[in-house]
């Protein structure tokens, strides 16, 4: 359901909730199992309870995740269009925005409370790129 938050942070959905439009378009798309095409979604992470959460606050992230993918025709071993196959090949980018949910309440860090000239710790964003490769048969 998503590239970042839910699959490599938290490794499953457990105490959230979560929104997600997306769209996904076929920009070329024939008989013969040919295609091009990409896809976007906006995912807005939300934790069931504000009090489950570091920085006490329901609003743990927002995800936007896109794709293009690409899938040659199954060239003269199968001219059945109802058959798929062939070489395919997608390029995925994921980039997670963390909110005030994942920080933590003034003065705290990680479970310990800052001293004078301590630093509080700073959320950044978190991106990823994936690309797949094979052969559909």
């Amino acid at each position: 359901m998503d590239l970042i938050f839910f699959r490599r942070i938290l490794s499953r959905v457990e105490g959230a909730y979560y929104f997600r439009p997306g769209v996904d378009y076929d920009f070329l798309k024939n008989a013969n199992g040919q295609k091009f095409g990409g896809g976007a979604a906006l995912i807005w992470s939300r934790a069931s309870e504000p009090v489950q959460t570091p920085g006490n606050k329901p609003d743990l992230g927002v995800e936007l995740d896109l794709q293009l993918y690409f899938q040659a025709k199954d060239g003269s071993l199968n001219d059945d269009p109802k058959k798929v196959g062939g070489f395919y090949t997608m390029l995925q980018y994921g980039v997670f925005f963390p909110l005030g949910g994942l920080g933590y309440l003034p003065g705290q860090t990680a479970g310990k409370t800052l001293q004078a000239g301590d630093s509080s710790w700073d959320l950044s964003t978190a991106q990823t790129i994936r690309w797949f490769i094979g052969v559909v048969y």
